[in-house]
């Protein structure tokens, strides 16, 4: 499945070539067939191989109806587990098989049944997110200031502090804190996030951007410049 993303790459379609989407719902299709017989193979109560088959479900095109099949089996072996949430967000984003709204609502619905520190806060911002890149006329320095983003922030900062400071999980909810309370003007409580999380750049919202390492040291030092009055 890695080699078949690997020859989609990570562009948007209208800048793949028709021979690489070809290729790639190729070697999509070997894996689904692999997935299927590890289903069949496994512990019944065995949820991973119904969640390696998530990236399959989006770069397939499964209907929402084939895709809620999945996602059933999913949530009766694993209810809560943010990994499989935050690929069905991506499944039910506009950029592949469903739009801003469904990837909010689903956001929403699934962060509401977490308890304190099992993280699936993040899901709302992760939403927000996706829409802040997809849309090319969104303003992040007033958008992301709105009252109900601005409530999902902190709801995800009481989650972050609820969890288990060795939970690695925790560390993809501080990268996305860091960039929504930069944007909101938070500077002292992003700068306590990148002290958390420096010296490893390799989540969102870093990886949505060709220079990762330049986008986040670029909002880490502004913000540090902020916090310490320095130019």
């Amino acid at each position: 499945m890695l080699v078949a993303w690997n020859v989609r790459g990570s562009l948007r379609a209208k800048h793949t070539t028709r021979e690489q989407f070809r290729v790639f719902h190729q070697l999509l299709g070997k894996a689904q067939e692999a997935a299927h017989e590890a289903q069949r193979l496994a512990d019944p109560a065995d949820p991973l191989p119904y969640m390696i088959e998530q990236p399959m479900a989006m770069g397939l095109g499964y209907s929402h109806e084939q895709y809620g099949r999945l996602w059933a089996e999913i949530m009766e072996r694993a209810p809560k587990a943010l990994g499989p949430h935050t690929g069905a967000l991506q499944y039910w984003c506009a950029k592949w098989c469903g739009s801003h709204e469904r990837a909010e609502s689903f956001a929403r619905a699934a962060a509401a049944k977490g308890e304190p520190g099992e993280l699936l806060s993040m899901l709302p911002l992760y939403a927000c997110f996706e829409q802040e890149q997809h849309e090319d006329d969104i303003d992040p320095d007033v958008w992301l200031k709105e009252p109900h983003i601005v409530a999902a922030v902190d709801a995800a900062l009481l989650d972050v502090d609820a969890a288990d400071p060795d939970d690695r999980r925790v560390v993809r909810v501080r990268h996305l804190l860091a960039w929504f309370l930069y944007w909101q003007d938070r500077y002292p409580e992003a700068l306590e996030q990148f002290r958390l999380i420096d010296g490893w750049i390799g989540h969102a919202p870093w990886t949505y951007s060709s220079d990762p390492k330049g986008r986040y040291l670029n909002v880490r030092d502004y913000t540090v410049r902020q916090v310490h009055g320095t130019d």
